[in-house]
């Protein structure tokens, strides 16, 4: 069925449901609308403030409709179905049915293309954790949108199964097939077939969908979060907030859930190491949605601080000569301003991605990080890394072999955009 031109410029609307996603999302609209080559419309969720940093930056480019609260969109959508489909599509998809939602997507196929004869996109872009939800459910099934899933993260971690939930999943599976399983991924992956366009930073994250089978949609595109041009944009816009602590050193620590097979125990014994050590200072940041420390573990200590949401992280990484880190993409940016990242190995069951990539980053031990402190209190922190080890990172992990990251990202979807209309 060919789609019909709705609208007098190519169009594409971007679904932003949280914070995470503007992250990865925002580098890409800011690139398409500065090329103005396709008109732009974002769905910004009620989660993230108007006057958020990205938010702002995202106003002075051209050509850009910001919607707030998701302003018609969902309901715009979902007409497509009676609501008690939409509810039946939703329970059915989060109870990992998926079979069963194609059932009933094509039970109601017809009435679906009809509906969207109107709908004023011809292409759609979500993150992938949105992607699962009924709505985008819909869309992938619709033969008159094309659909674009963007990425959720960068993988911070080497190994596939990365928490507990997945580690219970995965042996209930080892359970029921009572096999060898040669695939061992992140078993929510396969949900995001239905969509046309799969894109993904590097190779390790895009083999996680790939393994499934999925070849013909998945495309490796580089990290729009953690490029060099997008960075530089940001500091440009980047809020001047951060801790008033300072000292010889300032070291940034990222936590995680526990959830994480970390154990708690063990940051716990690094955090009254570290606030021994004189001249330095620690600010340890919880992560957004679960945090992992309570409040009382600073009690007593003046030269550590725990914070959850005071200041934005790009705001503290400026504020750090070094980054530890149990496992978070967001120490990707330190690497490529090539500050020392610490990857506290001996605190959790994973591997991460720096410490493959950086020998002198691996800390398998609290001595190991206890003498690397020392060294950068000595020695400064210049020439921390390894050329040879950072042209790999930066090639594999954020450029994918790219001259321009977002001109490939923008490139990529602007045929799409142009396909979908001449369909």
């Amino acid at each position: 069925m060919s789609r019909t031109k709705y609208h007098p410029m190519q169009s594409i609307l971007f679904i932003v449901d949280g914070n995470n996603e503007l992250d990865h999302a925002a580098p890409v609209i800011y690139k398409l609308s500065t090329r103005e080559n396709v008109s732009v419309t974002v769905s910004v969720s009620s989660s993230i403030t108007k006057n958020d940093y990205r938010i702002d930056l995202l106003r002075t480019t051209p050509n850009i409709d910001l919607q707030w609260h998701h302003q018609g969109i969902k309901q715009k959508i979902s007409s497509s179905f009676p609501p008690r489909v939409v509810g039946l599509l939703s329970f059915l998809y989060h109870s990992r049915l998926g079979d069963a939602v194609t059932s009933v997507l094509d039970l109601f196929g017809d009435s679906s293309d009809e509906s969207m004869d109107e709908f004023p996109h011809s292409v759609v872009a979500y993150d992938w954790s949105y992607s699962k939800r009924s709505e985008a459910v819909q869309l992938g099934h619709s033969d008159e949108v094309a659909t674009i899933v963007l990425p959720h993260g960068d993988s911070p971690f080497i190994n596939n199964i990365e928490n507990n939930n997945q580690w219970d999943r995965f042996l209930k599976r080892l359970a029921d097939e009572s096999s060898y399983q040669p695939v061992i991924g992140y078993d929510e992956h396969p949900r995001m077939l239905p969509h046309d366009y799969l894109l993904f930073p590097n190779e390790l994250t895009a083999d996680r969908v790939r393994q499934f089978g999925a070849e013909e949609h998945v495309y490796e595109l580089g990290s729009p979060r953690y490029n060099p041009e997008w960075l530089a944009r940001l500091d440009t816009v980047r809020p001047p907030n951060a801790p008033s602590m300072s000292a010889e050193l300032n070291v940034l620590l990222f936590l995680r859930h526990e959830n994480y097979f970390i154990n708690k125990k063990d940051v716990e014994n690094t955090i009254s190491m570290l606030e021994k050590i004189r001249d330095i200072g620690v600010v340890m940041k919880e992560h957004p949605r679960k945090q992992l420390l309570d409040p009382s573990v600073t009690d007593g200590m003046e030269t550590v601080e725990r914070i959850r949401n005071e200041y934005p992280s790009i705001s503290l990484i400026d504020w750090a000569d070094v980054v530890l880190s149990l496992g978070t993409t967001i120490t990707f940016e330190p690497v490529m301003k090539r500050k020392p990242v610490l990857a506290l190995e001996y605190a959790h069951g994973n591997y991460t991605t720096v410490a493959h990539y950086f020998s002198n980053a691996e800390m398998r031990t609290k001595e190991d990080l206890y003498h690397t402190i020392y060294e950068l209190l000595e020695n400064g922190t210049d020439g921390f890394y390894d050329d040879a080890e950072h042209e790999r990172f930066v090639r594999e992990m954020i450029t994918a072999g790219n001259d321009s990251v977002l001109d490939n990202w923008a490139e990529f979807i602007e045929r799409v955009v142009l396909e979908s209309d001449e369909g």
